[in-house]
C-alpha cells in the first residue's frame, strides 16, 4: 500500500521536498541578530546540512523560487529565506488550480473533438447488470451517476444508507438549481417519512406534495419493495439490503447494489414509478377528505 504524499500533488520531487523542509527547519532556529520568524540561510550552509551536491541544491533553490516558496538574495554569498508557508502554499494552490482548470478544459475539448471510429468489429455483448458491494463503492457510483444527470432524476426510496443524507441533499439541490427534473417517491413508517422530510427535503427547500414541471415529491404510507435511482432514463442503481435490517430504515451500514443501463430494466423502473405515483395522490386526497 503506497503512502500518500501531499507534496507530490504540487509536483515536488524527493529532492525538492527534502531541501524545502530542511530550509524551513534551519530558518526556524532562533538567531540573536534577527527577530523574524523565518531567518535567511546561507546557500552554502544549506548545502552543508543537506545530502545533495552544491549544483543540485542551487538548482533546487532556483525551482523553489519559481514556485514562489522562497526569496533569494542575489548577493555574494547567496542567502535564501522561506516565504511564510501559509501564504506561499496557498498561492501555489491558486496557481495550480488555474493550471488544472486550463488543462481540464483542453482535455474536454480534445475528447469532444475526437473523430468517430468506423470499425466493423464484433464487440462482446455487455452484461445487463454490474454488482456493487460495500458502502464506499455504492456512494462512489451514486455520486457518479447523479453528477452526470442532465434531464431527470427518479428516486424511489424506502430506507437510507449510512452517510447518504449529505449525498442526496447535495446532488438533489444541484439538480434543482440546474433545472433538472427531480421525481421523488419515499415511503415507509411515519418515523422514516418524518426523518426524510426533515433531513433531506426541508434543508434544500423542498416539500412533500410539491408538484411542478421540474419537481415532484410525494410520500406513500408503505415502503416500496425495492430502492431505485434512475438518471436520464439511461442509468439505474437498484439497492439491496439484508432482510434483518429492513425495520431500521436509517443509517444502514451493509448494502449491495445492482447497476444497469439495460433498456428493459430502465423501462421497468419507469413503470414502477408510474404505478406507485397515483398511490401517493390517492393517499393525499384521502387525507384531505378526512
Amino acid at each position: 500500500m503506497s503512502v500518500y504524499n501531499p507534496f507530490s500533488e504540487f509536483n515536488f520531487n524527493d529532492a525538492e521536498e527534502n531541501i524545502y523542509k530542511l530550509l524551513i527547519q534551519l530558518s526556524l532556529i532562533p538567531r540573536k541578530d534577527s527577530k523574524s520568524t523565518y531567518h535567511k540561510i546561507k546557500a552554502t550552509d544549506l548545502v552543508e546540512f543537506s545530502k545533495y551536491s552544491k549544483p543540485k541544491v542551487y538548482d533546487i533553490i532556483k525551482r523553489l523560487e519559481e514556485k514562489r516558496l522562497i526569496q533569494i538574495d542575489n548577493t555574494r554569498p547567496k542567502f535564501v529565506k522561506p516565504i511564510e508557508p501559509a501564504i506561499s502554499i496557498e498561492n501555489l494552490l491558486k496557481s495550480r488550480k488555474i493550471e488544472l482548470e486550463k488543462a481540464s478544459e483542453s482535455i474536454i475539448n480534445e475528447i469532444k473533438s475526437l473523430p468517430k471510429l468506423d470499425i466493423n468489429y464484433p464487440f462482446s455483448e455487455v452484461p445487463p447488470l454490474s454488482f456493487i458491494t460495500g458502502l464506499e463503492e455504492y456512494h462512489k457510483l451514486m455520486r457518479t451517476i447523479l453528477q452526470g444527470a442532465k434531464d431527470e432524476i427518479i428516486l424511489i426510496i424506502a430506507y437510507l444508507l449510512k452517510y447518504e443524507e449529505d449525498l442526496l441533499r447535495d446532488y438533489i439541490q444541484k439538480a434543482v438549481t440546474k433545472g433538472i427534473k427531480v421525481r421523488i417517491l419515499y415511503g415507509g413508517p411515519p418515523k422514516f417519512r418524518i426523518y426524510f422530510r426533515k433531513e433531506i427535503l426541508e434543508p434544500i427547500g423542498l416539500e412533500d406534495g410539491q408538484t411542478t414541471t421540474e419537481i415532484d415529491v410525494k410520500a406513500i404510507n408503505f415502503a416500496p419493495p425495492i430502492r431505485m435511482t434512475m438518471v436520464d432514463n439511461r442509468e439505474l442503481i437498484m439497492t439491496l439490503i439484508k432482510t434483518n435490517v429492513k425495520n431500521k430504515r436509517i443509517n444502514i451500514e451493509e448494502a449491495s447494489a445492482l447497476f444497469s443501463d439495460h433498456e428493459e430494466l430502465l423501462e421497468y423502473t419507469r413503470r414502477t414509478y408510474i404505478l406507485l405515483r397515483p398511490t401517493a395522490d390517492a393517499q393525499l386526497a384521502a387525507k384531505l377528505k378526512g
